[in-house]
Parts: structure tokens; C-alpha cells; sequence
């Protein structure tokens, strides 16, 4: 396209239509993933509400309790992505505000290794080595969402059984929090975009393109990056991914 000898007016035209048919190809593509992923807890909702209007579940009080436990678990997961493109929007506008503390990091990842591991549908193995002293500079709850959108990450990306290791050190005054499991990796011609807003790998195996609103890699590195550090990224496709999220030690540590 730049060889063409267009008229100014011409070649704006011609300039702009690429990204306008980008914007129109992505916002269909996300349009589609948020349509999918609230699909199932709306059925799972609308199923839990029923059995409970009926009469059915009057004498089972421990089936009543887990059905409202359930909706009530769907629903959340209705609020997550909402809540998490409200967050990336602040993040971007650089308005959110980060409640920065000391912080266990054994504790967070010990809990989400715990849930992750009880509801991925396959065995995953996790290997921690986070002493129990270990502290990092952090607003704690965005730090676990964070920690917890790579693990997420790590299980669907992987095969049948999956391993992944969790482990913090310190180098030149910043804390390294490495999330490394065994899956299927990512090209190189991926790795710079997958941090952007619904950007995926295109490594071959992956069964579910068409799932996901692709923001949590790009939720990942904006959290990150406003607690004043950056996520290093090593990865072999076939082999392994590695993301080391690096945050900025307080001057006390």
C-alpha cells in the first residue's frame, strides 16, 4: 500500500480502513467470547432458581444450600470479567488506586493453588517454594487476581496433566514472583502481543480459540506495571511458559 501515488484524501481512505475492519473483527470477537461465558452461569442460575422455587428441594436442606451456594458461585463469575474490564479501563486511565502493604505471598498462593487445583477438571500438580516469611510490597487483593489469571492460564493452555511450579526470589532490590508450567508454550512471533487486550497465541493444539475474552494476560502486565514493575516472559513452544512478575521491593524490606 505505500508504493500507491494516491491524493491525500485518497490515501487516508485507504489508511484507515484496515484498523476501522481491525476495531469491527474485534469487537465481534469479544461480543462472541462475553455471549459464551455468560451463557452457562445464566443456565447454571436460571436451573439453581428453579429447583428452588419448587417444592422439590422443601425437606433436603443440605441439596437447598448447595444449590444456593452454586447460583451464588455464578453469579460471581457473571461480576468477573464486568469487574475485571472496569479495573483494566482505571489501569489504562492510570486512576485506580493501589493499596500498597506488606504481605505474606505464601498465603495467596497457597489458596489458589488449592482452588485451582479442585475445580480445573484435570490433575494439576503444584510445586510452591515460597517460605513462609517471604513479604512482598503489593496491593494484595490485585496481586492474587493477577497470580491467579496466569494459573488459570497455565491449566488451560496445558495437556492432560499439568505441573506448575511457584517459586519467589529477589534480585537488584525487586521481588520475583516466577510462574512456570509445562504446557504448550508460545510461538515467538506471539510473545510481544499477548500481553495486549484480546490478543491470544496461535500455538497449535488449542482446542478453544473462540472462548475467553482474552484479557487476562493484558490484566496481568497493566497490574503490574502500576505497582511499578514488569513481567518477564520466557516460553518454548511445545516445551514451557514462564512469567515472572517483577515488583519493586519496599525501601524497609
Amino acid at each position: 500500500m505505500h508504493f500507491c501515488r494516491r491524493s491525500n484524501g485518497k490515501w487516508a481512505t485507504i489508511r484507515t480502513a484496515i484498523p476501522r475492519s481491525r476495531i469491527a473483527h474485534t469487537r465481534e470477537d469479544f461480543s462472541h467470547a462475553m455471549i459464551h461465558d455468560m451463557k452457562s452461569p445464566i443456565n447454571i442460575i436460571v436451573v439453581g432458581l428453579n429447583m428452588l422455587h419448587s417444592e422439590k428441594l422443601f425437606d433436603k436442606p443440605e441439596k437447598r444450600d448447595n444449590y444456593f451456594r452454586i447460583a451464588s458461585e455464578e453469579c460471581q463469575r457473571l461480576l468477573s470479567p464486568a469487574d475485571k474490564i472496569l479495573i483494566l479501563a482505571r489501569l489504562e486511565q492510570d486512576s485506580l488506586i493501589l493499596h500498597k502493604q506488606q504481605i505474606l505471598l505464601k498465603p495467596i498462593v497457597g489458596d489458589l493453588a488449592e482452588k485451582s487445583a479442585s475445580k480445573a477438571g484435570k490433575p494439576v500438580q503444584f510445586e510452591i517454594r515460597v517460605n513462609s516469611e517471604d513479604i512482598v510490597y503489593a496491593d494484595g487483593e490485585y496481586l492474587k487476581e493477577a497470580i491467579s489469571n496466569r494459573i488459570e492460564n497455565a491449566i488451560k493452555y496445558s495437556g492432560e496433566s499439568v505441573r506448575i511450579d511457584i517459586k519467589r526470589t529477589v534480585h537488584e532490590g525487586h521481588d520475583h514472583i516466577s510462574i512456570q508450567d509445562n504446557g504448550f508454550g508460545i510461538p515467538f512471533k506471539d510473545q510481544k502481543k499477548i500481553f495486549n487486550k484480546f490478543e491470544r497465541a496461535s500455538a497449535a493444539g488449542r482446542k478453544d480459540r473462540a472462548k475467553g475474552l482474552r484479557l487476562g494476560l493484558n490484566y496481568v502486565h497493566n497490574v503490574v506495571l502500576a505497582h511499578g514493575g514488569h513481567v518477564i516472559l520466557r516460553s518454548i513452544e511445545g516445551e514451557y511458559s514462564e512469567f515472572i512478575l517483577v515488583l519493586p521491593r519496599h525501601k524497609t524490606l
